[in-house]
């Protein structure tokens, strides 16, 4: 029978795409189909990611990047706390979930923090003396008032350029501290940090191991590993447009505990609400960097909390970080009987998965 005669008429059916029938049909490229559609172009202000996850030699400055960064007054961060206690802040909820009275059906997450703030006693009486002072009463009832928010997103996978040199890839570390002038004159410094990178892709938390003691002057240099704060877990990783920098720097005091306090809720973000790295001091935290809000809350009562700076890396010096830039953090504060002097040198390096150089 004639299909045109009584029939459903048959029209033309769309076939998938064969690579390599010499036609670039618009559902190829150049990534997945070079035969058809020709090689993709190179990106040429970039280098290339095979061989680059190590540091190179670098030497340029950023800039753009160097700079005395201010410092938060205590006020300040009780300002920024009370805000997201008010706001029912994701990271705030979990907290006051995980310090209220226990109750059936909870999710596995809030159980597990109840366990690790059991396991520091001094450091939830902290945490819920601070949580107070922002603005927090009882924490049952700011349970009931601020259900859990469900929130777990996966970590990000480098994807294909969509564009010449587009989604470059980073790692960043803090290469070296260096104390211009000691806090402590009697003894000599030992600085640590909790840093705090967030990007469109995913966040990480990173805490830095102690400084050997530092006299004036001196330097303090971190292993490539050890002083990781972007581009975890062995891999040159995409922001994917800004990143948001928070630096948390102490002076340990090893006498009263607080250096202690602040290892403990690092590790506690780490092994509850985030993803451990196996031979690294830090974790990728997917989630709503909870770290942050808990050095904030520590930094209420912490006489050894000297620096908190935050710092934004723009999307479009992305590219040119991947050649390898450095730039200088410092921050200096003086009292009646004290004074200190502290600089960060951070080292960016990358590539784009067309990169040339």
């Amino acid at each position: 029978m004639n299909p045109t005669d009584g029939g459903d008429e048959v029209g033309e059916t769309e076939s998938a795409a064969v690579c390599g029938d010499g036609t670039c049909d618009v559902w190829e490229g150049c990534v997945d189909c070079p035969e058809d559609c020709g090689a993709c172009a190179m990106c040429d202000q970039a280098p290339a990611c095979d061989g680059n996850l190590q540091p190179p030699a670098i030497t340029e400055e950023m800039p753009e990047l160097t700079t005395e960064m201010a410092l938060l007054t205590t006020n300040e961060i009780l300002s920024r706390v009370a805000a997201r206690v008010a706001g029912g802040d994701a990271g705030v909820r979990l907290l006051a979930h995980a310090l209220a009275v226990p109750r059936p059906d909870e999710p596995d997450r809030v159980t597990r923090f109840r366990a690790a703030l059991a396991d520091h006693p001094a450091l939830a009486a902290r945490i819920r003396h601070a949580l107070g002072r922002a603005g927090m009463g009882s924490v049952e009832q700011y349970r009931d008032h601020f259900p859990l928010i469900v929130e777990h997103l996966p970590l990000s996978q480098p994807t294909h350029p969509t564009a010449v040199c587009d989604n470059p890839r980073l790692r960043i570390r803090v290469a070296s501290i260096t104390v211009n002038e000691d806090y402590d004159d009697v003894a000599d410094d030992v600085v640590y940090c909790i840093i705090t990178t967030e990007a469109e892709t995913t966040a990480e938390l990173h805490l830095l191991p102690p400084t050997k003691e530092l006299d004036e002057g001196d330097t303090h240099n971190y292993g490539t590993t050890a002083g990781i704060i972007w581009g975890a877990d062995n891999q040159l990783a995409p922001p994917g447009g800004n990143m948001h920098v928070t630096y948390d720097c102490f002076e340990s005091d090893a006498a009263d505990g607080f250096n202690q306090l602040v290892k403990a809720a690092a590790e506690m973000v780490g092994n509850v609400d985030g993803i451990p790295i196996p031979g690294l001091d830090g974790w990728v935290v997917p989630s709503d960097v909870l770290s942050s809000l808990l050095m904030s809350l520590l930094a209420l009562d912490g006489d050894d909390y000297l620096l908190n700076a935050q710092q934004v890396i723009e999307k479009s010096l992305l590219l040119e970080l991947t050649q390898g830039r450095y730039w200088n953090l410092r921050r200096a504060d003086s009292g009646a009987l004290w004074a200190w002097d502290w600089t960060l040198r951070l080292e960016a390096w990358g590539c784009t998965d067309d990169g040339t150089l």
